[in-house]
């Protein structure tokens, strides 16, 4: 039932969607994240997904319709999560619920370190068969260990790839390039949105997203 193209749109997600697979959605306790186990019952690659709903000692939970929960799921021995906005619940003979299709997976370890918002331009190149390949973009969201970035053309590169970003750093006015390998893409007609993970990233660069996170803490 995936879409043809679902395993670049949505990483890892799309690639092993089956029939009564489990995912967990996570809930937050007075003391520690509860996992409860759903079932995926039923899917259409970007628009929706179908789950069991979470019990709790025998009891059926009630979700709030309208929110959003994490997930995560095991694949290949890692953790994957994404956010999953639910839409409402259905009343059947099992009751199920019915889930907004993801946007963005990614691996649970690139969560590590905070994010922040940013809007920083940046280039983004890579060289494939001696020919470099290089695209415009801009970083959308910025951690110690890895960005989000926007891209307004579409690439033919995977998951897994290396590619070099080059961007100059506001807080310190100067260019940094950084190796990174794609963890996730999400893929329009005519852009595109990748998460990286930054490649051994300098300490220099390290230190200026900790004046990053206090200009974004002082503008709360």
């Amino acid at each position: 039932m995936s879409g043809e193209r679902a395993s670049e749109i949505l990483t890892h997600f799309g690639e092993i969607l089956r029939h009564d697979m489990t995912i967990f959605l996570q809930r937050r306790a007075e003391t520690e994240d509860i996992k409860h186990p759903l079932k995926v019952v039923g899917w259409i690659a970007g628009k929706f997904f179908l789950t069991t709903c979470p019990y709790e000692n025998g009891i059926r939970l009630k979700l709030e319709s309208g929110a959003t929960y994490n997930v995560i799921y095991i694949s290949g021995g890692r953790v994957y999560g994404f956010t999953a906005h639910l839409f409402r619940e259905i009343q059947t003979m099992v009751p199920l619920l019915l889930f907004g299709y993801p946007d963005v997976v990614e691996s649970v370890e690139l969560r590590k370190e905070p994010r922040y918002t940013t809007f920083f331009a940046a280039d983004l190149g890579s060289e494939s068969s001696e020919i470099l390949e290089l695209f415009k973009g801009t970083i959308i969201n910025l951690s110690k260990s890895g960005c989000l970035i926007k891209l307004k053309q579409v690439t033919a590169w995977n998951v897994g790839e290396e590619v070099n970003m080059s961007f100059d750093m506001p807080t310190d006015n100067l260019q940094y390039d950084i190796l990174c390998i794609i963890r996730c893409i999400k893929r329009s007609k005519d852009n595109e949105t990748l998460g990286l993970e930054f490649l051994n990233a300098p300490e220099e660069f390290r230190n200026q997203v900790d004046v990053v996170a206090s200009v974004a803490e002082e503008a709360l």
